[in-house]
């Protein structure tokens, strides 16, 4: 059950990421090709995986994501 339980969370977790990317994103008034192109991403898919919870990214692209919606990667995370 403790399995499952991980499972949930991190699904949850993935959810919010990209609840509030999507918002960051909007508010910046930027499509997920153009915050994709900005933060070096060679598509839009990988934004839309983020946006709808199938991926997370990685440190460094977090903190690229963070910088161009001029965000806190914590904020992101919803971690403050």
């Amino acid at each position: 059950y403790v399995i499952a339980a991980d499972i949930d969370m991190k699904r949850q977790r993935r959810k919010t990421f990209g609840t509030r990317l999507r918002q960051a994103r909007k508010a910046a008034g930027l499509t997920q090709g153009e915050l994709a192109e900005c933060v070096g991403l060679k598509t839009y898919n990988a934004i839309a995986q983020y946006e709808r919870g199938i991926n997370d990214p990685s440190l460094p692209t977090l903190f690229r994501l963070a910088t161009e919606l001029k965000c806190s990667a914590d904020w992101l995370l919803n971690l403050k």
